[in-house]
Order: structure tokens, then C-alpha cells, then sequence
């Protein structure tokens, strides 16, 4: 049983079957962006430091550093 986001990870899925391992996709998560997100741009140039702490919340990031044009992060 592979714990993930629906539809994220099909690789992992990939490999573990073509090993012979059974293996079955369980959505317990579900990624949304919430209210603030829109803010986030503005509120880089303001920051000392960054930190991060999953894929989802990195490429939230990406997505904000680039709509800021890309100020130096720490």
C-alpha cells in the first residue's frame, strides 16, 4: 500500500509492480491551496528566511518566488 496524494508518485506505483510487488494507490491527502497563497509573492521580499517542508510546500514557493521576480532567499 503506497500512502500518497491521488495521483502523485505513479512512478513509485510503476516500479513496485513491475518488481512483482502488489501494490494499490491510498488517497488520504488532498492538496489545496488555501486563501493566503495570493499574499505569499508580496510577503517573500519582506522575509529573512524561508523554510520548507514538503514537496507541495516547495513548489507553492516556486510558484511565489517567480511571481516576485525571484528576490535572493536564505
Amino acid at each position: 500500500m503506497v500512502l500518497l496524494t491521488r495521483g502523485k508518485d505513479k512512478g513509485l506505483l510503476d516500479r513496485l509492480r513491475a518488481l512483482g510487488i502488489e501494490a494499490a494507490e491510498v488517497a488520504l491527502l488532498e492538496q489545496v491551496d488555501l486563501p493566503g497563497l495570493e499574499v505569499l509573492p508580496g510577503r517573500l521580499l519582506q522575509a529573512d528566511w524561508v523554510a520548507v517542508t514538503s514537496k507541495e510546500g516547495a513548489k507553492r514557493l516556486l510558484w511565489a518566488w517567480e511571481k516576485a521576480g525571484r528576490p535572493l532567499l536564505k
